[in-house]
């Protein structure tokens, strides 16, 4: 989120805590808003493409940190279990 918000103009809520305690817990900033998956489908075509075109335009902003190494976001080493 850290990435995200730094990297692009897309609102990201603000992390206060994470812990873990049997699950994990996410502590972060309220948002007043709907939930997209509860307005889509009420949502005309336009509105649709207008949603799709502007997280398209927020995914072009994203450049990796390391342009042609496969690595974590913060730079560290991936580990894959296969």
């Amino acid at each position: 989120m850290i990435f995200i918000a730094t990297h692009t103009t897309i609102p990201v809520p603000r992390v206060h805590d994470f812990f873990v305690n049997q699950r994990g817990y996410l502590i972060m900033e309220f948002i007043n808003a709907l939930s997209l998956d509860t307005l889509w489908n009420s949502m005309t075509e336009d509105q649709k493409q207008s949603i799709l075109t502007q997280v398209q335009g927020y995914l072009r902003q994203l450049a990796p940190p390391n342009p042609g190494h496969v690595e974590a976001i913060d730079g560290s080493t991936l580990f894959d279990p296969r």
